[in-house]
C-alpha cells in the first residue's frame, strides 16, 4: 500500500511538473507575442525566441499527445480534424515569401499548436485539480498583465493614446473565460476588471465590445442558474451588472478624453475601419478563384498577399474560405455550431462551466465577425486551452458518476 501511494504521489509530482513546463514554455511564446503587438498587428515568424519557444513547446505537446488520452467529444473530434486540414494545407501550399525555412517551420507548427494545448489541457483537467489548474492560469495572466502595463507605459512616451491600436490586449480578451471560472468572488472581479482595462486600452472596437457583452452574459446565465428563484432578484442582478459596465465603460472613456465613444460613433462614417471595403473585396478574390483553389485555398494568410489593400480580411470565414478551401470553411463553421451545441448542453445541465463557457462564445463570435481569432496563434491558443479544460471537467465528472 505504502508503494502504491509513494507511485501516485510520484506521478502525480510528474503531472505537476510537466503542466508547468508547458506552462512556462507558453508564456515565453506569449510574452513574444505580446511585445511584438505592442507595436504592430502583424504576425512576426523572425524572432528567434519566439521560434525556439513554439519548437520546443510544440515538441513537448505532440510527446504528451503519445501518451495521453483522447476524447471523443464531437467538439474535440472537429476541432481535431480541422487543424489537420488547415495544417496540411499550410505544410504543402504555404503563404508566399516565406524563403525562410525556420519561419517555415514555425509557421507549420503554430497551426497545429493550438490543437496541442487543447488535448494537453484535457488531459490535465483529468488528472490535476481544477484548483492547480486555475492558480497557475492566473498567475500567468498576473505576469502577462504586469508585462503589458510596463511596455504600456512605454508606448505612451511614443505615441498619442488615441493613436495607440496594439493588438495585446487581446490576449487577456482570450483568457477572460478561464477568469470567470475562479472561485474566490473577490479576485475573480479584481481580474476581470484589470483585464478590461486592459481591452479598453486597446482602443479595439470589436475587443471592448466582446468584452463587456461577455461580462454581461457570464452573469446573465449565472443569475438563470442560480437556487434563488425570485425573478425579481434576478432582473435585479442583472440590471446592476449592466449599469456597473455601463459606468466603467463611460468612466474609462472619460479618462481617455472621450476617444472611445467617439471611434463608435465614427462606425458609420468609417465603415468599422473601412471593414466594408475590405470584405468586398475579400468576396470578389474568392468569386475570381479557380476550381482548385475553391476546394483547397490558396495557403496560410494569404488575403493579406494578394488583397490590393494589403490587409487580412478582418473575418475567419472569408479568410479561411480563401486561404484553406471550401472544407476547411465547412470544418469551421461546423466547429462555430457545435460550440453552441455545448453551451445549450451546459446551460441545460446547469453545470458551473455554463457561465464562462457562454461568455466564451460570445467572444468567439464577435471576433470571427469583425475580426480573427483562428488566424492568430496566440489568441486560439488560450481559447483552446479553455475548451480542452472544460471538455477534461466534463468527461471527468462522467467518470466520478460510473465509478459510483
Amino acid at each position: 500500500m505504502q508503494i502504491k501511494m509513494h507511485k501516485s504521489a510520484l506521478i502525480r509530482i510528474a503531472n505537476i511538473s510537466i503542466f508547468l513546463f508547458v506552462m512556462l514554455l507558453f508564456f515565453i511564446f506569449e510574452r513574444e507575442e505580446l511585445l511584438t503587438n505592442m507595436l504592430s498587428d502583424t504576425d512576426n515568424y523572425s524572432s528567434s525566441l519566439r521560434n525556439i519557444s513554439l519548437f520546443v513547446l510544440t515538441l513537448t505537446l505532440s510527446v504528451c499527445a503519445l501518451y495521453g488520452r483522447w476524447s471523443g467529444n464531437k467538439l474535440f473530434i472537429c476541432y481535431m480534424l480541422l487543424t489537420i486540414v488547415v495544417t496540411t494545407i499550410t505544410a504543402i501550399i504555404g503563404p508566399p515569401k516565406m524563403d525562410s525555412i525556420p519561419s517555415y517551420i514555425a509557421l507549420v507548427a503554430s497551426t497545429i499548436m493550438p490543437f496541442l494545448m487543447c488535448h494537453f489541457m484535457y488531459n490535465a483537467a483529468l488528472r490535476l485539480s481544477s484548483k492547480t489548474i486555475l492558480l497557475t492560469i492566473g498567475i500567468f495572466i498576473a505576469l502577462q498583465g504586469g508585462i503589458y502595463a510596463i511596455n504600456f507605459m512605454r508606448v505612451l512616451r511614443l505615441v498619442l493614446l488615441e493613436n495607440y491600436r496594439g493588438g495585446g490586449p487581446y490576449l487577456f480578451l482570450m483568457f477572460l473565460p478561464f477568469v470567470m471560472l475562479f472561485t474566490k468572488k473577490a479576485i475573480k472581479i479584481t481580474f476581470v476588471i484589470l483585464i478590461m482595462l486592459c481591452i479598453v486600452s486597446s482602443m479595439k472596437r470589436g475587443a471592448i465590445l466582446a468584452g463587456l457583452l461577455s461580462i454581461i452574459v457570464y452573469y446573465f446565465v449565472s443569475t438563470l442558474q442560480s437556487k434563488n428563484s425570485n425573478p425579481i432578484f434576478k432582473i435585479i442582478g442583472i440590471s446592476a451588472v449592466v449599469l456597473f459596465v455601463i459606468i466603467f465603460f463611460l468612466a474609462f472613456d472619460a479618462f481617455t478624453g472621450g476617444t472611445i465613444i467617439e471611434r463608435f460613433a465614427n462606425i458609420s462614417e468609417d465603415g468599422g475601419s473601412n471593414r466594408d471595403l475590405v470584405y468586398e473585396i475579400v468576396i470578389l478574390m474568392i468569386l475570381e478563384s479557380d476550381f482548385t483553389e475553391i476546394l483547397f485555398g490558396h495557403g496560410w494568410n494569404t488575403v493579406i498577399y494578394y488583397s490590393p489593400l494589403g490587409l487580412s480580411a478582418h473575418n475567419d470565414y472569408l479568410e479561411i474560405l480563401f486561404d484553406c478551401g471550401i472544407f476547411a470553411f465547412f470544418l469551421f463553421c461546423t466547429f462555430i455550431v457545435l460550440l453552441f451545441h455545448t453551451a445549450k448542453k451546459l446551460i441545460q445541465q446547469k453545470s458551473h462551466l455554463a457561465p464562462a463557457f457562454a461568455a466564451n462564445i460570445v467572444i468567439i463570435i464577435i471576433n470571427t465577425m469583425v475580426s480573427h481569432i483562428y488566424l492568430y496563434t496566440w489568441y486560439i491558443s488560450a481559447l483552446a486551452l479553455f475548451w480542452g479544460y472544460c471538455i477534461g471537467i466534463e468527461r471527468k465528472a462522467s467518470i466520478d458518476t460510473e465509478r459510483q
